[in-house]
């Protein structure tokens, strides 16, 4: 008969694991989600050529917003068989851009194969399709700013801080009118839905490319400096778990 085997009454050794291991954890969970977008961004980026990321374009609308790709303030229409419209200082015919960083739209008109828009320092004339016929500037026009334009009998009237002028049928050559009372003047009105999305999407062009946007996202800076200060700390933070782990493995392996 075999003795019988004495019960060690010693405790389990637990290993005790080093003060900051708490802080390993926590760092770990903390900046996970940013580090799992820094390295999957990381990797896409490592293959914009094979992904073709500067060929494939955003036009989300809330991406756009969140780059700011809107114009400024409310834009200002004419109706004149088309619609001459201005948003921030660019000016577009149905929808197509004219010109940008003219003077304040005041009006349109249309003759019989020819659209005129009027600004306070310049008029445009286009055919019905948009297509830029000639650029007139201050040397051109009237003396005076512009303030506002009309049609009397199929000829353009003009009324400028220096008075009252009507063109010749070619709208090349100007003389000081009296006011008639059969002027048609060009008056703003409410800009149609189909005109001020399609100004808008003219404005915003082909959009944002997804390299960009991968690229601001993988340093942050699609969130602003905010963003890129949590990368910069995630970046610290993976040096940190780094170092730690690599000196917690070798510690244990010792043992």
């Amino acid at each position: 008969m075999s003795p019988p085997v004495e019960e060690s009454n010693r405790a389990p050794v637990r290993r005790r694991r080093p003060a900051w291991w708490p802080w390993h954890q926590r760092l770990g969970i903390t900046f996970s989600v940013v580090i799992v977008a820094v390295v999957l961004t990381g990797i896409a980026l490592n293959h914009t050529g094979g992904l073709r990321l500067d060929e494939r374009r955003i036009t989300n609308a809330w991406v756009l917003d969140w780059y700011g790709m809107n114009p400024e303030g409310e834009p200002i229409a004419f109706e004149a068989d088309g619609w001459a419209l201005q948003w921030d200082e660019q000016l577009y015919w149905d929808g197509q851009p004219v010109e940008a960083e003219t003077g304040q739209l005041v009006g349109a008109v249309a003759l019989l194969d020819i659209r005129v828009i009027a600004t306070t320092d310049a008029l445009f004339l286009l055919t019905p399709t948009g297509e830029l016929i000639e650029r007139m500037d201050a040397v051109d026009l009237p003396p005076g700013s512009v303030k506002q334009i009309g049609n009397l009998n199929g000829n353009v009237m003009l009324t400028s801080t220096e008075g009252e002028f009507l063109s010749d049928p070619d709208v090349g050559e100007w003389d000081r009118y009296q006011l008639a009372a059969d002027v048609h003047w060009s008056e703003a009105e409410p800009v149609p839905a189909t005109e001020r999305e399609a100004a808008l999407q003219s404005y915003r062009g082909q959009g944002v490319s997804l390299y960009r946007v991968l690229l601001d996202l993988h340093s942050g800076r699609l969130f602003g400096s905010i963003g890129v200060w949590v990368v910069d700390a995630a970046a610290v933070a993976i040096l940190f778990l780094t170092l730690t782990g690599v000196w917690y493995a070798l510690r244990v392996k010792r043992r």
